[in-house]
């Protein structure tokens, strides 16, 4: 109850008062982030080099699913942080790590030199290839290919070079789909419509690489080439790119494919010849036989 005097005279005077206020507004929740992770990668295979033509490297270093190899850290010897092609010298690939798990692939090269002083040569330093199940990343600590400067940092996919006065074409982060099998490859030279090689240095596979010469499997490496004793071309084997084959002026190979100017006697009339001198000379030797007898018998 209340009463009010409303001529003001007296004061209002209130009885059983109950005073409340408005709920407050309920604060609205804040979203939990969602934590989506990345799918697993399906199993594959990450290897260092391998080589097929006048510089044969089987599989090396090859990681299956689950595995990580490493050749800087397995020896303090540097012949063993190195695979080459032997006494060729046209590949060498130093400090080798390689790696395949759920997560990712992996392969890393310290430093790289392949075909050195030639139109083909290939130097580079860092490579580091990734594959996972989101995609593929390839970067460089920098270097040169076929005369072309590379600068440190992420390569593009399918980066190709033309190798001048050559059929070789060199690809940096090479990558092919074949179905549901994914083929990543760091650096690739493909020269087989001319000195008939194909090198591949940081690979990832879903298929396990054939002939794997893996340092320390106890396997032996591929057989090195070896020089022809033939001139024939049936009869020449695989060997190292030879001394002709550097870079000319300006960049551009010198070419050694045009016919060679002819030089010296032609032989292949000599059998003849001395066939006709044998003649010659036992007609002469009968002829002077005949004149004495001649003499003698005039006297």
């Amino acid at each position: 109850m209340r009463y009010e005097d409303l001529t003001g005279a007296y004061p209002a005077v209130s009885l059983g008062v109950v005073r409340w206020s408005p709920a407050a507004a309920a604060p609205t929740p804040t979203p939990e982030p969602s934590t989506t992770s990345a799918p697993p990668l399906p199993p594959r295979y990450a290897f260092a080099v391998d080589a097929v033509g006048p510089s044969a490297i089987a599989p090396a270093f090859v990681s299956a699913p689950g595995e990580t190899k490493a050749a800087h850290a397995a020896s303090a010897d540097a012949d063993a942080q190195t695979v080459t092609d032997g006494f060729a010298g046209q590949i060498s690939v130093r400090g080798i790590e390689t790696a395949s798990s759920a997560g990712a692939a992996s392969v890393g090269v310290d430093d790289l030199v392949l075909y050195p002083g030639t139109a083909m040569e290939v130097s580079l330093r860092d490579l580091r290839l990734q594959v996972t199940s989101t995609g593929t990343t390839l970067t460089t600590g920098g270097g040169t290919v076929a005369g072309q400067t590379i600068p440190a940092g992420a390569v593009p996919a399918g980066t190709r070079f033309a190798v001048a006065g050559r059929t070789a074409v060199v690809t940096l982060n090479a990558q092919a789909v074949d179905g549901q099998a994914q083929t990543a490859v760091a650096l690739q030279v493909d020269d087989r419509r001319g000195l008939g090689a194909l090198v591949r240095v940081g690979v990832v596979a879903a298929d396990a690489p054939q002939n794997s010469s893996d340092p320390g499997s106890g396997s032996q490496p591929a057989p090195q080439p070896r020089p022809s004793d033939g001139s024939s071309p049936e009869q020449l084997t695989p060997g190292p790119i030879g001394k002709d084959d550097v870079r000319a002026p300006g960049g551009v190979a010198a070419s050694t494919s045009g016919a060679l100017a002819k030089t010296g006697a032609d032989v292949s009339a000599v059998p003849g010849l001395i066939v006709a001198g044998a003649f010659a000379a036992v007609g002469g030797a009968v002829l002077i036989v005949f004149t004495r007898r001649r003499r003698q018998g005039r006297r």
